[in-house]
């Protein structure tokens, strides 16, 4: 069974350092990119089940990143930052960031947060395919129709 893909987006070095190999000791195959400018080729490139997003990143911030990736992207997107307050957490919610975890960073609740945004993620994938109609010659992806 292959790892789960991981991209995190991270500017500060220690951090990213950090991260990566907890991430790595946990099972998950981490990507590392720290500018922003290279967040939109790296997600497209990498397609990975999770993205781990900074928002404070030189080239393009991580509110850039989260709204332009939701154009292309379905998969979960875990903002970690040292923005501690309401409005910025609510906005990015709303926009399309799936959580929101503030910096220190606790690694085992990273871990959780991770494992119950993937668990959600891969149910709602299984729903999408149950809903699909089918004979046993044909499958039709009615999301694709529209």
């Amino acid at each position: 069974m292959s790892k789960t893909r991981i991209l995190l987006i991270e500017d500060e070095a220690e951090i990213s350092r950090l991260t990566a190999m907890y991430l790595d000791a946990e099972g998950y195959q981490v990507s590392v990119i720290d500018d922003g400018s290279l967040a939109i080729e790296a997600i497209k490139a990498t397609q990975p089940e999770l993205i781990i997003l900074d928002l404070m990143l030189p080239g393009m911030s991580g509110i850039e990143i989260c709204k332009l990736a939701r154009e292309f992207y379905q998969q979960p997107i875990l903002i970690l930052t040292a923005c501690d307050d309401d409005v910025s957490e609510v906005s990015l919610l709303k926009m399309g960031a799936d959580d929101y975890l503030v910096k220190p960073l606790r690694p085992h609740v990273l871990v959780a947060r991770i494992e119950a945004l993937l668990r959600r993620n891969q149910h709602a994938q299984e729903k999408k395919r149950e809903n699909m109609p089918s004979n046993s010659a044909l499958t039709i992806n009615e999301a694709s129709n529209r």
